[in-house]
Protein backbone atom coordinates (compact mmCIF):
# COMPACT_ATOMS: atom_id res chain seq x y z
CA UNK A 1 0.00 0.00 0.00
CA UNK A 2 2.79 2.44 0.69
CA UNK A 3 3.76 2.33 -2.91
CA UNK A 4 0.52 2.91 -4.27
CA UNK A 5 0.35 6.00 -1.84
CA UNK A 6 3.12 7.25 -3.65
CA UNK A 7 1.98 6.96 -6.98
CA UNK A 8 -0.73 8.71 -5.79
CA UNK A 9 0.67 11.63 -3.32
CA UNK A 10 4.13 11.44 -5.55
CA UNK A 11 7.46 11.77 -3.52
CA UNK A 12 6.75 14.14 -0.72
CA UNK A 13 3.59 12.41 1.26
CA UNK A 14 0.28 14.27 2.41
CA UNK A 15 -0.36 17.32 0.63
CA UNK A 16 -0.74 20.38 3.65
CA UNK A 17 -4.27 19.57 4.14
CA UNK A 18 -4.54 15.63 4.28
CA UNK A 19 -8.13 15.86 3.59
CA UNK A 20 -7.03 16.33 -0.17
CA UNK A 21 -5.87 13.31 -0.43
CA UNK A 22 -8.30 11.38 2.77
CA UNK A 23 -11.46 13.10 2.34
CA UNK A 24 -12.65 11.37 5.74
CA UNK A 25 -10.26 13.54 7.31
CA UNK A 26 -11.96 16.56 6.46
CA UNK A 27 -13.49 18.60 9.84
CA UNK A 28 -17.01 18.02 8.36
CA UNK A 29 -18.45 16.46 5.17
CA UNK A 30 -21.69 18.23 5.53
CA UNK A 31 -23.40 19.68 2.69
CA UNK A 32 -21.58 17.61 0.31
CA UNK A 33 -23.42 16.60 -2.65
CA UNK A 34 -25.16 13.03 -2.40
CA UNK A 35 -22.64 10.79 -3.07
CA UNK A 36 -22.24 6.83 -4.74
CA UNK A 37 -19.88 4.58 -2.72
CA UNK A 38 -18.68 1.32 -4.43
CA UNK A 39 -16.84 -1.07 -2.43
CA UNK A 40 -14.87 -4.19 -3.69
CA UNK A 41 -14.85 -6.63 -0.88
CA UNK A 42 -11.26 -7.78 -1.99
CA UNK A 43 -10.12 -4.22 -2.26
CA UNK A 44 -7.54 -3.64 0.78
CA UNK A 45 -9.39 -0.19 1.04
CA UNK A 46 -13.27 -1.66 1.84
CA UNK A 47 -13.24 -0.87 5.63
CA UNK A 48 -12.62 2.54 4.59
CA UNK A 49 -14.80 3.09 1.56
CA UNK A 50 -17.92 1.78 4.18
CA UNK A 51 -16.35 4.12 7.14
CA UNK A 52 -16.55 6.77 4.48
CA UNK A 53 -20.39 6.26 3.82
CA UNK A 54 -20.78 6.09 7.00
CA UNK A 55 -19.30 9.39 7.90
CA UNK A 56 -21.40 11.20 4.61
CA UNK A 57 -24.75 9.35 6.50
CA UNK A 58 -23.40 11.05 9.47
CA UNK A 59 -23.44 14.56 7.85
CA UNK A 60 -26.90 13.69 6.62
CA UNK A 61 -25.36 13.40 2.63
CA UNK A 62 -27.55 11.45 1.30
CA UNK A 63 -25.47 8.47 0.10
CA UNK A 64 -25.50 5.25 -1.93
CA UNK A 65 -23.70 2.11 -0.71
CA UNK A 66 -22.72 -0.43 -3.42
CA UNK A 67 -20.96 -3.13 -1.96
CA UNK A 68 -19.48 -5.87 -4.27
CA UNK A 69 -18.25 -8.62 -1.51
CA UNK A 70 -16.60 -11.00 -4.05
CA UNK A 71 -15.01 -8.49 -6.17
CA UNK A 72 -11.69 -6.85 -6.49
CA UNK A 73 -10.06 -3.03 -7.03
CA UNK A 74 -10.83 -2.40 -10.80
CA UNK A 75 -12.86 -4.88 -11.57
CA UNK A 76 -15.34 -2.64 -13.24
CA UNK A 77 -12.85 -1.32 -15.34
CA UNK A 78 -12.85 -4.89 -17.43
CA UNK A 79 -15.31 -4.52 -20.61
CA UNK A 80 -15.60 -7.89 -21.27
CA UNK A 81 -15.86 -8.83 -17.65
CA UNK A 82 -20.14 -10.06 -17.16
CA UNK A 83 -19.92 -9.17 -13.96
CA UNK A 84 -18.70 -5.77 -13.98
CA UNK A 85 -21.05 -4.81 -16.83
CA UNK A 86 -23.99 -5.88 -14.77
CA UNK A 87 -22.32 -3.44 -11.72
CA UNK A 88 -21.88 -0.72 -14.32
CA UNK A 89 -25.24 -0.61 -15.48
CA UNK A 90 -26.81 -0.61 -11.76
CA UNK A 91 -23.71 2.13 -10.73
CA UNK A 92 -25.38 4.60 -13.77
CA UNK A 93 -28.87 4.23 -12.50
CA UNK A 94 -28.09 5.06 -8.81
CA UNK A 95 -25.56 7.76 -10.47
CA UNK A 96 -28.50 9.24 -12.48
CA UNK A 97 -31.55 8.88 -9.41
CA UNK A 98 -28.81 10.55 -7.34
CA UNK A 99 -28.12 13.43 -9.43
CA UNK A 100 -31.71 13.72 -9.94
CA UNK A 101 -32.88 13.68 -6.37
CA UNK A 102 -31.70 13.94 -2.86
CA UNK A 103 -31.16 9.92 -2.99
CA UNK A 104 -32.49 7.38 -1.07
CA UNK A 105 -29.99 7.23 2.33
CA UNK A 106 -29.35 3.38 1.48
Amino acid sequence: MEWYWRQYLGQNGLPQSPDCAAPIKVVSLAGLPPALVVIPGRDPTCTEGRDYAAALRAADVPVRLRDYPDMFHGFMTMMSFLSAHAARAVLWADMSRLMTRKGDGE
